[in-house]
């Protein structure tokens, strides 16, 4: 099993999993539809290739996300609420380690935009590090970003044939990121959809609350 990673799925996004599925389907058929993830869930979890641990947690976040999307339409469930439950279950799951970061880098920083360079370097260095990700500053008036010219996880979804599930899901958590922490985010690529970088824009409007952080997923 590459890199040593458990069949367990990450069991905040499991919760999450299961609170959106019975809201939307009802507590028997949740339980139904999160026994075939489970069960789709290792085979998908045995192909993550080596990486750190930060980075093994983040693909097994994705191995799940693959497994409930196809659960879901397997279970007759349209394309796009199979993909918005997906997504708002992976937001729910990794946005309580986001906001640690963010009040880690208020804590640090009174300035928001250094604030958020801070909780965005802590989370580069725990999660994005190399060699599964390939991460170079870039200057911005105002703001700060980067490129990310090579990303694990969108290769593990390209691999599985599943790189739009990865823009639709995974890229957008970005953008869900951006937003929650009253943070503008401008990108015109990604690689999980065919450009030859991820870049990212992230600037600090000037009327949002003070000591706003971000971290980007």
């Amino acid at each position: 099993m590459g890199g040593g990673v458990t069949v367990r799925a990450p069991r905040a996004l499991r919760k999450a999993v299961g609170r959106e599925l019975s809201a939307v389907l009802g507590a028997a058929a949740a339980d139904h539809v999160i026994a075939r993830v489970d069960t789709a869930y290792e085979p998908l979890v045995a192909q993550i290739p080596d990486a750190n641990r930060g980075a093994r947690h983040l693909l097994r976040i994705g191995a799940y996300s693959i497994a409930l999307y196809r659960s879901l339409t397997d279970e007759q469930i349209a394309t796009q609420p199979a993909t918005e439950l997906v997504s708002d279950a992976v937001f729910a799951a990794i946005r309580p380690g986001r906001d640690m970061l963010t009040r880690l880098g208020r804590l640090r920083h009174r300035d928001r935009l250094r604030a958020a360079r801070w909780s965005s370097d802590l989370a580069r260095r725990f999660y994005y590090a190399e060699p599964g990700w390939r991460i170079r500053e870039v200057a911005v008036d105002d703001g700060f970003g980067m490129d990310i010219t090579r990303c694990v996880i969108a290769e593990y979804f390209d691999q599985l044939g599943e790189a739009e599930l990865c823009q639709r899901v995974i890229c957008h958590q970005d953008v869900r990121s951006a937003e929650h922490h009253g943070i503008t985010l401008v990108r015109s690529g990604t690689l999980a959809g065919g450009a030859d970088r991820c870049d990212f824009r992230y600037h600090v409007p000037p009327d949002t609350a003070p000591h706003l952080s971000l971290i980007h997923i």
